[in-house]
């Protein structure tokens, strides 16, 4: 789930480790997961993963495609996708969508309860304007986007200079933990506002847009003038991820913030130092959690346990920034956290989090305890492929014998997983083929084992 965003994040820092199956798994999985509209829809879409099942595409998710990949995207398709969420654009708030299904249709959040859009996404589409023109250096284009990109800007509600959630009327404000309230001055999207306010800004002066330069510059300074101020942890450096509900010191935030250069040196070092002290409850598989264990998010209205999901489980997607902030004061522990996460893809797979027991806390352990490790059912499942007992085409796979194993449906592997990691969602390793082979039942794992 969402693997594409997952990988794409982990290539940008990847210097060290495997570089070259990075680079092709990422290329793979963008490819994978660009679509046309349906219809009459005639624009390319970018969904958050290759499994299908979503047809529609996120914001965030595109922004960090663009932000961190855009050497493996085709410049016009990247415009086709960006002119698809522009033309969606609240034409009365300024609000831009959560995501555009690929038969037009538009959401606003994820959330029944929502009071508004979504914070996030209307500084993530500035954030992926800026990108795609300082990719390709289309100074049309950013002409063109500007007024779409200042209206999302003017909607994005703001306190004393960051981000405001209304604990009165409270929305989603940072997509990767929407299934958490935070409320008041908000850490993540004020970073979000300052990084898209810092690329914007020098590209005012760049395409001759100078007229719009004192409003990104307003931006970037309400944030760093207040960020400390308003949220600052004074025992670890760290920063809070709400000034109101979910008041929490905030890993991920925390190292954007180093990451920006948008807190004093000291300041930096003071976080990565923590960091480092806290390793083990902060870091898994060379992936990392929202907060430091063992803390929780509460409220936490989505109701998942401590530990998993959103509330505990160790995610790559910040990887981008995290292991460049780490190695500012220690290359070797950022090297060595980047090569951990590459052999957990490799290992079990690219994940959208995991933690001790696996892809929300189920799978690993139990492929540890029973059968060793992923490469071992591959080669089970190769091994009678070999045979003539299975054969794979494209994307099901079929017994030879074009009828189901005894008693239950057909026991089916997609041949192209390992070579396209994004593939995993409709992945299934199931029933009595596996069975038979190993001996272990893998009916629990069905449909969501590798995502």
């Amino acid at each position: 789930m969402r693997s594409v965003v997952i990988i794409l994040l982990i290539f940008f820092w990847s210097a060290q480790a495997d570089n070259a199956w990075l680079a092709n798994s990422t290329s793979a999985l963008l490819a994978c997961c660009q679509h046309r509209g349906t219809g009459d829809i005639n624009a390319t879409f970018y969904e958050p993963d290759c499994s299908g099942h979503y047809k529609a595409m996120w914001v965030r998710d595109f922004t960090y495609m663009v932000l961190y990949a855009s050497d493996f995207l085709d410049p016009a398709s990247i415009r086709s996708a960006i002119d698809t969420i522009r033309i969606s654009q609240d034409n009365v708030t300024g609000f831009i969508p959560d995501n555009v299904a690929t038969s037009g249709q538009v959401s606003w959040g994820p959330w029944p309860w929502q009071s508004t859009h979504c914070i996030d996404n209307s500084i993530f589409y500035p954030l992926l304007v800026a990108a795609f023109v300082n990719w390709t250096g289309d100074c049309d284009s950013f002409a063109s986007l500007l007024p779409s990109v200042d209206r999302a800007l003017r909607a994005v509600p703001l306190d004393q200079g960051l981000t405001w959630n209304d604990p009165g009327l409270p929305t989603v404000t940072y997509g990767f933990v929407d299934s958490v309230i935070p409320t008041g001055h908000l850490l993540f999207t004020s970073l979000l506002l300052y990084q898209a306010a810092t690329q914007l800004l020098p590209l005012t002066q760049k395409c001759d847009v100078a007229a719009n330069s004192s409003f990104y510059t307003e931006l970037a300074v309400g944030v760093k003038t207040n960020l400390n101020r308003l949220l600052l942890d004074n025992e670890t450096g760290l920063l809070f991820h709400a000034s109101n509900n979910n008041r929490r010191r905030c890993v991920w935030g925390s190292l954007l913030a180093v990451e920006l250069d948008l807190v004093p040196a000291g300041q930096q070092q003071q976080i990565v130092s923590f960091i480092e002290s806290q390793l083990p409850n902060v870091v898994f598989a060379g992936q990392f959690r929202h907060l430091v264990a063992p803390e929780g998010w509460f409220p936490n209205f989505a109701g998942f346990d401590l530990g998993t999901y959103q509330n505990g489980a160790y995610w790559a997607t910040p990887n981008a920034w995290a292991l460049p902030a780490i190695a500012k004061f220690n290359v070797p522990l950022a090297n060595k956290l980047l090569q951990d996460c590459v052999n957990s893809f490799k290992s079990y797979g690219i994940m959208e989090c995991l933690n001790e027991q696996g892809y929300h806390g189920e799978m690993i352990a139990l492929f540890q305890r029973r059968l060793g490790c992923w490469q071992d059912i591959r080669a089970v499942i190769n091994q009678a492929c070999r045979g003539g007992r299975l054969r794979c085409i494209g994307d099901e796979c079929l017994l030879r014998k074009q009828a189901p194993c005894p008693g239950e449906p057909c026991c089916c592997l997609i041949e192209r997983h390992r070579s396209l990691p994004e593939s995993t969602t409709a992945t299934t390793i199931t029933l009595s083929l596996c069975t038979s082979l190993t001996g272990i039942s893998f009916r629990s794992m069905a449909s969501h084992e590798l995502q």
